[in-house]
């Protein structure tokens, strides 16, 4: 849990456009690079 990331009274609102796009865009790069560990630990396994 990162406590000192936000204030409260920040994340208590709805996200803003550029805070949503960084979530998506962060949460895209984790799902590519788990996606090619995945497949590389598949390859090196076969």
């Amino acid at each position: 849990m990162t406590r000192n990331r936000k204030p409260i009274s920040k994340r208590r609102g709805a996200p803003s456009p550029e805070v949503k796009r960084a979530l998506s865009a962060a949460r895209r790069i984790l799902a590519a690079r788990t996606r090619e560990l995945a497949r590389v630990r598949r390859a090196t396994t076969r």
